[in-house]
Parts: C-alpha cells; structure tokens; sequence
C-alpha cells in the first residue's frame, strides 16, 4: 500500500499522490531524503548553519573571488582604460584645433549674420521674437560659441609645450624597455599571443618604476606604439 511520506497516511492502490500534502506517495514509510536533509541541519550549530544559509542564498559562495583578486582585476581594468583613453599631445592638439575651428567658424558666421539682420541687409525667417529679443538670444548663443573657441586655442598653445617636453621622452622611455628587452622572460608553454601581452605589462611596469609622474596610460601607449614589434620579435 503507498504511503504519503509527509503526513504518513496510507492509501489505496492507484493513487499517486497525497491530495493533503501535494507529494508523490512511496511503497514504504522510510526516512525521506526531505527529513534527513532536516535532521542533519537541525544537528547544526549556529555559525554553521549561518554558512549552509550564505551557500543558498549566494550559490557558489565558496567560489567567489577574494578581496585581493578583486582589486587586482580592477586595477587590471584600469590600466585598460588607461590605455584606450590616453592620447598622445599631438593627437589632442589636431582635436582642439578642429575642434576651434568649427566653433569659431559657427560663431563668427553666426554674429555677422546677426548683424546683417539688425542692418536690415537680410532679413531672417523668424517670427515672434523681436529684433532686441533676437540679438540678446542669438548674439548670446554664438558668443558663446566663439568664446568656446578661443579657449580651444588657448589649450592649444598650452599643449604645444607638452608636446616637445612628450616627443622628448618617448625616445628615452623606448631605449630604456629595448636595453632590457631581454629581461622579460615569460614561461615556455604561453601561446606568442599570451607571451607578447605578458611581455607588455613587464615592460610596462619597468618604465612605470624607472620614470615617475608619468601620466595614466602614457607606459602604455608607448609600449603599444613604439616597442610592440620588438617585443614580438624576442
């Protein structure tokens, strides 16, 4: 005869499941994997059953990284990023001066055509602004336009100097890593790939110790750009 291994109430033969407790009946009244599973954390003291808590809450709890493995691959990921944003001064300098170009050219353009209006030279399709109303506005958002552009210019000069002291350095950081390429030794079983990128951190590493208050990715971009293909080829 089956039995409900809940509520231990037998049934008749055909019946399947306990209406009562919504299981599947068994042939015998053994001990459920449901009632040791019980048993065995009612055996539990506190602290351990504050653990077999976490496990369920967080599966693979046991499996979670450390707090040190967690910086560590933050701090991975920020170099990454350093290496993606950073951007050689000569680069920044081709940026701010299109970049003043087009703000100056809207908001001198802009102006004169402003002018040409108030002289009645021109007359712009706009209504229901008055001619005031329309200069302070308009004069007001091609000013700052122009301002923009005259502060691109002005960053401009600044980072021409970054640049000669930058193309200066780029030489020494690139002879500093090929003297020592062959200090970069990575294990035999790497992959090229696997070798090279583990090559590039190394030298990466040693110019970052060796030239101090260098800018975030700067290590980077010169090791990418300039020493790569040495790397490569060691």
């Amino acid at each position: 005869m089956p039995f409900c291994p809940v509520c231990k109430c037998e049934y008749v033969e055909g019946i399947e499941n306990c209406p009562d407790c919504k299981v599947p009946l068994v042939d015998t009244l053994e001990e459920s994997d449901a009632e040791t599973e019980f048993k065995e954390i009612e055996e539990l003291d506190e602290e351990e059953l504050v653990e077999e808590v976490e496990k369920d809450l967080v599966p693979g709890l046991d499996e979670m990284p450390s707090m040190e493995e967690i910086e560590e691959r933050l701090e991975q990921q920020k170099k990454l990023m350093d290496l993606v944003n950073y951007k050689s001064k000569a680069e920044l300098i081709s940026e701010n001066r299109s970049g003043a170009f087009a703000l100056l050219s809207v908001g001198i353009i802009g102006g004169a055509v402003l002018l040409l209006n108030a002289f009645k030279v021109i007359k712009l399709p706009i209504y229901g602004f008055s001619l005031i109303s329309l200069n302070v506005i308009m004069g007001g958002f091609f000013g700052v336009f122009v301002l923009c552009g005259i502060l691109s210019c002005l960053k401009i000069k600044k980072l021409k100097v970054a640049t000669e002291l930058e193309e200066e350095l780029i030489p020494k950081v690139r002879a500093f890593v090929e003297e020592r390429i062959s200090n970069y030794k990575t294990e035999e079983d790497l992959s090229p790939e696997e070798a090279y990128l583990v090559k590039c951190d190394m030298a990466v590493k040693d110019i970052e110790e060796n030239f101090p208050d260098l800018e975030p990715g700067f290590a980077y971009y010169v090791v990418d750009k300039y020493v790569g293909d040495s790397l490569n080829e060691d």
